[in-house]
């Protein structure tokens, strides 16, 4: 099986990537959180930060709806020696859809189409041998709609579709519609990634059963959640996981704090980390409430430190939807 690290917002920048990569890995790429380029591309941070991925695993992912603006950054990635790049056609913010971006670029199926002509037409010209990858929903308000969608998709040399089977108007919440998966399974021109509630190694084998074709798969919450979930599915010895997610974390809190300082800005940053990873531990919950209330970095530490030394890991620790 071919796994893949999905991007999640304010999560999983380039310094989570880094040390997810050092410490656990086991994954065959990771995709950025989306960029949104203007007229003239990323900025200087941006690219500042993409240059210090490895450019082997990491497929910067874009949240557009130009193509000029896509082919300007297409251009400064193929410079900085990227050679995928995967395209977002699947975030259900309110704000984005607003703007027909995201899931919201499946209303508008003919401004679909004018893009990907103009960008297929004129990528090689700016940024040679560069692939393009679509990340989408299955529709905006109905499942009827997949159909006219994949065959857009359909009609241009997109080098892989991963499919998170749910409308825009679901967000994260409730069943899978597997049905509209099962239809790409049967018409898709492009080799095909499942993303969707894959959280611990007893659901994955559930999901085998119900999509029994599947041979790549996009992991997202649940691996913020349990990082060791790759080496898991793959049957991978994790060895002491307790001492390796400390290891994870250390790495993560010292390189952003050497970023962003001690302040408060750093302490909310590793609070987000810990909704996903008190799902791990026995009384996470609480633990996690005296890690949200630090006030500054010692206190922080304190209460890390509390939680590894007197929480013991959960046999089958996993994320835990609230939405399903």
């Amino acid at each position: 099986m071919t796994l893949y690290f999905a991007p999640l917002e304010g999560l999983t920048g380039g310094v989570y990537r880094r040390a997810h990569a050092a410490v656990f890995g086991g994954v065959d790429k990771y995709f950025t959180p989306f960029y949104s380029p203007s007229s003239i591309g990323l900025s200087k941070k941006e690219m500042a930060e993409l240059d210090e991925d490895d450019r082997a695993i990491t497929i910067p992912q874009l949240l557009t709806k130009r193509a000029s603006d896509f082919l300007i950054a297409a251009a400064q990635l193929h410079a900085l020696g990227y050679r995928e790049i995967n395209l977002n056609c699947g975030c259900p913010s309110g704000t984005v859809s607003a703007k027909h971006k995201g899931a919201g670029f499946l209303l508008c199926l003919d401004e679909m189409r004018a893009f990907f002509e103009e960008l297929f037409d004129c990528l090689d010209g700016v940024a040679p041998g560069m692939c393009v990858s679509v990340k989408t929903r299955i529709g905006y308000g109905a499942e009827n709609e997949f159909p006219e969608i994949l065959d857009v998709y359909n009609t241009y040399p997109i080098s892989q579709l991963t499919i998170h089977p749910r409308l825009r108007q679901d967000f994260y919440r409730g069943s899978l519609r597997l049905r509209a998966y099962h239809y790409a399974e049967q018409y898709a021109a492009m080799p095909l990634c499942y993303n969707g509630d894959v959280f611990s190694a007893t659901n994955y084998s559930a999901f085998l059963e119900k999509v029994p074709k599947a041979s790549c798969i996009m992991l997202g919450r649940g691996a913020v959640a349990n990082p060791a979930l790759f080496l898991e599915l793959r049957g991978e010895n994790v060895g002491d996981k307790r001492a390796r997610l400390r290891e994870m974390h250390d790495r993560i809190l010292e390189e952003n704090r050497r970023r962003m300082g001690d302040g408060k800005s750093l302490l909310c940053r590793m609070a987000d980390l810990w909704n996903y990873q008190r799902f791990l531990f026995e009384n996470g919950e609480e633990a996690c409430r005296r890690i949200r209330r630090a006030a500054n970095l010692a206190e922080y530490r304190a209460a890390v430190a509390t939680l590894f030394r007197e929480c013991p890991l959960l046999p089958n620790g996993a994320y835990c939807s609230p939405d399903l």
